[in-house]
Order: C-alpha cells, then structure tokens, then sequence
C-alpha cells in the first residue's frame, strides 16, 4: 500500500497502521481501533465525513480498520456468551452417557471442536470460513493468537472435570482473540492479506447464535468420545431411510419407526441424515435400546450436538482415517475451516449380503473389550448349536429384515437358548 510506503516514518508514535490512519486519515482521531474496544474508541466511518481526492479509497480503507476491530469484538463477546452452554452441554452429555470414572479427554481435542464450531455456524459461515481460511496466510503470529492449540497440547483431564474447567479455558481464549488484534491492525501486511481474503469490507453477520453452534460442535466431540469409552457403536444403514421402509411393508418386524421423522432427523432408535440411517448400540447388549440416549443426545428444542455432527461426521472420519472410525479431531494446518473426525464414534455398517451382522471392519472395538456379536437366524448363529447366539440388536437394519425366512422370535428380539 503506497499510503504506507509513504507515511510510516511519520507514524512512527502510534502502535502501527491502524490508529496511524485513523489519525491522520479520517476525523475520528484519537482512536484505538487495535484494541478491542466499542465506539468511539474506534468510530464507525460515514460515507459523508470523506471528501476530496481519494474518498473511495479512503473511506474503504477506514471502513475495513472498523470492521476488523468489530469482527474480532464481537467474536470475543461470542466466545464469552458461549462459555455457560459449553459448560452445560458438556455436563449433561458426561452425566448422561457416565463414562468410566477414570478416562480422560486431551484439551486439545476439545479446543479443536470449539474453533471449528465458528465455521458450522450458518449465519457466519462466509466470513468464518475465509477467516480460517486466511490465518495462517496472515501471520506466522495470528493462527496460533487466535486459536493457540499449543497452550493445551498435552493437557488432560477426566470427563468429570472437564465442564467445570471449560469457563477457565473459554476465558483464556478470549484473552488470545484480544491479543490478536494489534496483530492485524498494526502490521500493514497482515491486515491487507486478511481483508483480502475475508468479506470484511462487508456488513458484518451477526452473532447471537454462536453460542448453540459452538456448543453442538463440542457436543459432538464429548459425545463420540464418552461413547468409545463405553465400547460403543455407531450403526449404519447405507442409503436406507428407515420410515420409508417401514412405511412400505414387506417387514419381518416393527422397526419403530412408524410417526416420521420430528425436525431433529429422529424416528424411534434412528436418526437418518437425507442418506443413510444411524443408531447407537451396546454391543456387550445389543438388544438394549438406545433411543433414549439418543434422544438426550440430538433431540429436543436445545439439542446437545446434532446428528450431522456426530454420525454423519463420524462416517467422514472412517474415510479419512479408514477402517471404522475413531482418529483424533484435527484440523488442516493450511485451512482451519477443514476438520477431520470431530466425531471420533466409531462406524460399522449393516451387511445386506447376508442376515448380519456388519461389514468387514467392526470385529472389535480398539477402546474397550465388547465383541460386535455374531448372530444368526436358522437355528441360531447358523451352526445347529441352539444355545450359541447373541439377541437381534435393537435397531438391527440388516438383510435380515426383509427376509421372510427370518424366524419369528427375531420379532421379539428374543436370545436363543437351549429351549428353541
């Protein structure tokens, strides 16, 4: 910027280019647009207050110094309005999935999900996402102020203490978010390339529902992650929207799933995302229903997390890591708005080849000890020997289903024993 190349000698008793410009460019001065202050400390320009030659440019430049100074404001306030529903999201989801007392979550697992809960957020996704976008292009300084991974690497704590300590992390990363700011505003080349990069010449979206979409994204990490603890899984029914199959008959038993799907994508035991059907199941007791924690989980008016944060993401996270799931969050060091496996619940699919149970893969859970039972229809397990068989699971959506074959105690859920 030649205005720069020109004055900075002359700026040389300000902290940078922000207030500089301020100063001598506009009628607001003295202002402290580098700092996270409301007006007047840094006065929204008027398209009336600029005059004469260059007053395009003038006025854009200083509307781009407010805007900046008032995204990262409000971003701040954001994170602070967020604090008390973090808090309570992440309570209720360790209470109601009650992991073992011993196990333990890495802050930085959890500090992953709460950055990228800021690109998930629809009101702001534009600005959001081309702000994670360009950070690391911005500064070697800026990713890690804003968002300093680093200050929790290696950090843990058991889930139990984990909602009680979010106030004091939300509260450092607050003071991070402050920190950044002097960062764009006074160093000319950091501020061009984020301006450049973000719609921060724009109106700014607001953000009083910020607080829910960070909370959710949390959610979902704490939710995956006490649901491995317990050995849990994640069942899949690729490409079956279960309503629609009970609605069509031809059924060996009642899925459950008769009333349609409410607004949180939830019928019975089943969450279906547009394409593929989802459920939680116990494999140690496979005939247990879930729903209720389910319904805890992704239902209701305030849901903890949704169901396209914890199945649909955990799906995608099998494909980036392989096998049945269950990486590390991470996120792209090029591009922060790309996370990977912000649901770490591990994924088995049903198998429509045969009566069950699941696709190559889902053998073992790497977390805990629990077995995905066999099982089989005719006789029991398939092998003649009638006392040898787990129960159907509760929301079994295998071949099975559909197949008049099927035994009719399946319809009962009923485990084989020496009396059949």
């Amino acid at each position: 910027m030649n205005w720069w190349s020109d004055n900075e000698d002359d700026c040389s008793s300000f902290p940078g280019f922000a207030d500089c410009w301020y100063s001598k460019m506009t009628p607001y001065a003295p202002s402290t647009c580098d700092q996270l202050n409301t007006d007047p400390a840094c006065e929204q320009p008027k398209w009336t207050d600029f005059t004469g030659f260059n007053n395009v440019q003038n006025f854009y430049v200083s509307w781009c110094i407010w805007n900046t100074q008032g995204a990262f404001l409000d971003l701040y306030n954001a994170v602070g309005d967020a604090s008390s529903p973090v808090s309570d999201a992440v309570g209720n989801i360790v209470t109601t999935l009650d992991p073992p007392s011993d196990s333990t979550s890495p802050w930085e697992y959890i500090f992953d999900a709460l950055t990228f809960g800021l690109s998930l957020y629809s009101e702001g996704t534009v600005l959001f996402k081309a702000l994670l976008r360009s950070l690391p292009q911005t500064s070697t300084l800026l990713d890690k102020v804003v968002f300093p991974p680093g200050d929790v690497d290696g950090d843990v704590d058991v889930w139990a203490d984990v909602a009680g300590e979010l106030g004091k992390f939300i509260s450092s990363w607050q003071s991070s978010i402050g920190k950044a700011v002097p960062i764009v505003q006074n160093n000319i080349t950091a501020f061009i390339t984020l301006n450049q990069n973000t719609p921060l010449s724009g109106i700014r979206p607001p953000l009083d529902g910020l607080a829910t979409t960070v909370a959710q994204s949390v959610g979902g990490y704490v939710a995956s992650a006490c649901l491995n603890e317990l050995g849990f899984a994640v069942t899949r029914a690729e490409a079956l929207n279960v309503q629609s199959l009970q609605e069509g008959g031809n059924l060996q038993w009642d899925t459950g799933c008769e009333d349609g799907y409410d607004s949180n994508g939830i019928c019975g035991g089943y969450f279906f995302d547009g394409t593929d059907t989802y459920s939680i199941v116990d494999p140690n007791n496979m005939e247990d229903s879930q729903s209720d924690v389910l319904s805890t989980l992704i239902g209701g008016d305030n849901p903890l997390t949704t169901g396209q944060i914890l199945f649909t993401n955990a799906l995608q996270c099998t494909q980036t890591c392989g096998a049945n799931g269950g990486c590390a969050p991470t996120q792209d060091p090029t591009d922060l708005s790309v996370a990977s496996c912000l649901s770490t619940a591990r994924v088995c699919t049903w198998t429509w080849d045969t009566y069950g149970p699941f696709q190559p893969g889902c053998a073992n859970l790497p977390d805990s000890d629990a077995v995905l039972g066999a099982f089989g229809v005719n006789p029991c397990v398939g092998t003649g020997i009638y006392d040898t068989s787990y129960s159907v699971p509760n929301t079994y959506l295998g071949g099975g289903i559909i197949d008049d074959n099927a035994p009719g105690w399946w319809a009962d859920q009923v485990v084989c024993n020496a009396n059949y």
